[in-house]
């Protein structure tokens, strides 16, 4: 679509589209089945996705028009229609594609299979047949009221008025607490708030019918229990009110509690006086059971402790028998272990003797007699040529690689031996002149290659050869990335950037540790440390940016990048979505858009924006394409 229709006015591109079905209708009957509109209805539910209404209507519209026959591709093509319309304010087309999308769903709207369930939703508000949400609540009170008024099935918005209500006078404000009561009759907020406001006007049976339903809905309340628990303490039913005020939460929200919860502690400090008294006449008398007690006891362990100072002594001398025993035994297998071990090592000094006499014939020998044996054999040469190199016999294997030279020297095999025999000698110039550009390579190749430009100081472009190669299959990368990095850190073997210079460098840190860093000069900060891809110094001033900074859209986008670093590829991509959607179009930002959308697994989304990104910046074509070609 992006080359039908890329950069021509609507008036053109109506044009065209005309043309197309003109032409669809009279030259090409089974144009309707093609790939195109089925390409053309993914690319408008990704601008759908990007909120670009008038892409996704153009887009979306083509698709209905091409797949006419494919009902399982309409109906969702029809809804989806309906909800950009209204998103457009286009009531004219939002009629006529409702009426469309009606055919399609039915009378009882019965979901078109390849409609996701949040588009079928808001299709449902646009057309009616579902209510849209409630505005959000307001704060003043006069706002309030006209809210409760027109949603008084909005239990939050009389949560909002009822506490601004219970103050003032009480035969105004009592309709209030009606109304709400009528809308939400079990509502458990709603009965705290109108026991609130009846307990603080004096409204004695008010109150005690609200705390009534409030006790059958909610038992465990803790408003209901303060105040029975205040009532009960006014019938010194104390028993009753303790265990209410077990159930109260926190602090008392009753302005009258805590001087009733004191009267309370006065009565039960009596009482307690009282049980008191009882229990010190009790005690005494269970001392004195106690002492009794304590007596039988002691004769009774005085009596086990013989017995089981008995049962001991006769343990012992049964396991003293039995350790005997055993030390008789180990011994005999002991005796018997070195028995059987000393025939065992006679017997494989026997069997060493005879095989030391068939000893096996060396494998480069062999090889060697295998060329001699066919000189026209070239993969027995390469072969040949390998083994010298992995014996660094340099001198035979520079034999066998001129004469193979001659033979086939463009072939991967030979750049591979080539590359590996140039590295040996350090011969590194060599390797990066005659290797340079070559698509060929295969993995070994590109491993000293790749060596080589590490060797010459090509930091970054050695990082760029390595990165694609297995540290497991080559181990003695590991240690080169790290050599790298630091090199990398420093400023080594990178190509130079626009912009600082390392000294300007020293002077931004500096200025950033002392705290007297401008936001422009903490991204110039960032830009380099990324371009030398430092990030254990980039991410802590990012971090630092966006908390600061959470509105400026390069801290945004640096932040995004650091998402995308640690593989949160759905917050990174959101992050750019953002950025998209505000108008932020630079520092490449649709390649790193794709690259999380591709990494979180939504391939559509992902191609939408490397096309973006390929238009922006056209050198990043190659590195898209390779990216997309190893994910597939």
């Amino acid at each position: 679509m992006k080359c039908l229709f890329g950069r021509l006015s609507p008036h053109s591109v109506i044009k065209r589209v005309i043309v197309l079905m003109t032409l669809t209708c009279l030259c090409l009957p089974s144009m309707a089945q093609h790939p195109f509109y089925v390409q053309t209805y993914e690319e408008g539910k990704e601008a759908m996705q990007l909120e670009d209404w008038d892409r996704a209507s153009e887009f979306l519209e083509i698709a209905a028009f091409g797949l006419l026959d494919h009902t399982d591709y309409l109906g969702d093509i029809y809804v989806r229609l309906a909800i950009v319309q209204a998103s457009l304010e286009d009531s004219a087309k939002l009629i006529k594609f409702l009426a469309k999308a009606k055919s399609q769903v039915g009378a009882v709207f019965n979901k078109p299979e390849r409609t996701p369930a949040p588009v079928w939703e808001r299709f449902l508000i646009v057309s009616g047949r579902k209510k849209a949400p409630p505005p959000p609540i307001p704060k003043e009170v006069s706002e309030l009221e006209a809210y409760v008024s027109d949603h008084p099935k909005v239990e939050k918005g009389w949560l909002a008025l009822l506490p601004k209500k219970r103050e003032g006078r009480a035969s105004v404000n009592r309709r209030w607490f009606e109304r709400a009561l009528e809308a939400h009759p079990k509502s458990v907020a709603i009965l705290q708030e109108a026991l609130f406001f009846a307990e603080e006007h004096d409204r004695g049976r008010q109150a005690e019918s609200f705390a009534k339903r409030l006790f059958d809905l909610d038992p465990e309340n803790s408003l209901v229990n303060e105040f029975y628990g205040n009532a009960a303490v006014d019938a010194d039913k104390y028993s009753e009110a303790g265990d209410f005020y077990k159930k109260v939460a926190g602090r008392p929200r009753f302005s009258e509690t805590e001087a009733i919860q004191a009267r309370l502690e006065e009565e039960l400090e009596k009482l307690k006086k009282a049980r008191e008294r009882m229990e010190l006449a009790k005690e005494r008398e269970a001392k004195k059971a106690e002492a009794d007690r304590k007596k039988r006891l002691e004769e009774r362990e005085a009596r086990l402790a013989r017995e089981r100072a008995e049962e001991a002594k006769a343990a012992e001398a049964k396991a003293q028998r039995k350790r005997e025993e055993e030390s008789r035994k180990t011994k005999r297998e002991e005796r018997a272990a070195r028995d059987r071990k000393s025939t065992s090592d006679k017997a494989e000094a026997s069997k060493s003797e005879k095989t030391a006499e068939k000893a096996e014939p060396d494998p480069l020998v062999e090889q060697e007699a295998l060329v001699r044996a066919k000189p026209e054999d070239v993969d027995a040469r390469f072969v040949l040529a390998r083994m010298y190199l992995e014996v660094k016999e340099t001198r035979k294997a520079r034999r066998e690689l001129r004469k193979l030279g001659r033979i086939e020297a463009d072939s991967p095999r030979y750049a591979e031996i080539f590359a590996e025999y140039n590295y040996l000698l350090e011969r590194h110039k060599r390797n990066l002149d005659v290797l340079k550009g070559r698509r060929d390579l295969t993995r070994r190749t590109l491993y000293f290659y790749g060596l080589s430009l590490f060797e010459t100081e090509k930091y970054e472009e050695a990082r760029q050869i390595l990165s694609d190669l297995s540290r497991s299959e080559f181990p003695k990368l590991r240690n080169v990335d790290a050599e790298i990095r630091k090199n990398l850190a420093k400023g080594k073997g990178s190509a130079k950037l626009g912009g600082p210079t390392p000294r300007h460098i020293v002077a931004l840190e500096r200025s950033v540790a002392d705290g007297e860093a401008k936001p422009i000069d903490r991204i110039r900060l960032i830009d380099y440390y990324l371009s030398v891809e430092n990030w254990k110094k980039a991410e802590p001033l990012i971090e630092d940016g966006y908390r600061e900074f959470s509105k400026n859209q390069e801290f945004l986008f640096f932040h995004g990048r650091s998402e995308l670093h640690h593989g949160k590829f759905k917050e990174a991509l959101e992050l750019f979505q953002r950025l998209l959607n505000a108008g932020y179009r630079k520092r490449d930002i649709h390649y790193y858009a794709g690259l999380a959308a591709m990494k979180d697994g939504k391939t559509a989304v992902a191609d939408y924006l490397f096309k973006m990104a390929e238009n922006y910046n056209t050198q990043l074509k190659d590195e898209i394409r390779s990216l997309q070609s190893k994910q597939r």
